[in-house]
């Protein structure tokens, strides 16, 4: 991409693009509704046209510029569902399950109060719980409100717990003053998640020996993922939301831009 694909697109645009393979990609109404654009012609069967739009932009008069973009997917097991030898092995939905939802809350005891929508127990305590995010990360807000809203959906009242002083939020978590906390962890290629199931990772977090030992299996053996992935959804120590990469867009004016395995941004300070 960086050797071929973006130099012949840049060359032919009239303008330097770092990632000519990204889809997410806005165009306006007035570039789309351009006389000398025509998007929708026959010529235009399949990818070709992505590339055409790139160009002609430029070639139109019109501005066309780069920004940083994160690609996030639900996570449907421990591992991310990207990697070959989890494939058709998670067992973790990606979509809610109600009606399974339902039949686990009524088997422990609650049950619908008609008046505000929420579950109960047979004292009238509403099912309700904590959630403890850092607001300081726009996806971790994002993320915590939407929770919020499909538990309630749901039955179930979530109150959040919002701090946007990083120092505060971990030293809630040390303290193990939460219900339940939204967490981000880096992890390398590899997919290593020993300090999860070390107990160092994550505080509260209990894994009981069968699911170490199906995770010690399953590094020994890329074969024993499905057996792994499922000890591991019978248990949820922790509940999985998504996977999520980032892209850094510098111009070509821009040296001195690299990234380590562990740091996307790594040099980007030294350059400020």
């Amino acid at each position: 991409m960086r050797l071929i694909h973006a130099p012949v697109i840049s060359l032919a645009a009239g303008q330097w693009f770092t990632d000519t393979t990204n889809a997410y990609r806005a165009y306006s109404r007035e570039y789309l509704t351009h006389p000398q654009l025509k998007p929708l012609r026959d010529v235009f069967m399949g990818y070709e046209l992505l590339a055409y739009l790139s160009i002609r932009a430029t070639q139109l008069g019109l501005r066309a510029c780069e920004v940083p973009v994160t690609r996030a997917y639900p996570a449907t097991g421990a591992i991310n569902s990207f990697y070959p030898c989890v494939n058709s092995q998670q067992v973790i939905h990606a979509r809610q399950n109600t009606e399974g939802a339902a039949a686990l809350f009524e088997s422990m005891g609650y049950a619908i109060d008609p008046q505000n929508g929420y579950y109960t127990d047979a004292g009238g305590r509403r099912l309700e719980a904590s959630l403890l995010v850092y607001t300081g990360s726009t996806y971790k807000k994002y993320a915590a409100n939407l929770i919020r809203e499909q538990l309630a959906a749901q039955g179930v009242q979530i109150t959040l717990q919002e701090t946007d002083n990083f120092e505060t939020y971990t030293q809630l978590i040390a303290a193990g003053e939460f219900d339940l906390y939204i967490g981000e962890v880096k992890l390398y290629n590899n997919m290593d998640m020993t300090p999860f199931f070390a107990g160092t990772l994550c505080p509260g977090m209990a894994v009981s020996e069968a699911l170490t030992a199906a995770y010690d299996a399953f590094r020994a053996n890329k074969g024993a993922a499905g057996a792994f992935e499922a000890a591991f959804a019978a248990e949820m120590p922790f509940v999985p939301l998504l996977w999520r990469s980032g892209t850094v867009v510098a111009a070509r004016s821009v040296s001195g831009v690299t990234s380590s395995l562990s740091n996307l941004f790594f040099s980007l300070s030294a350059l400020a």
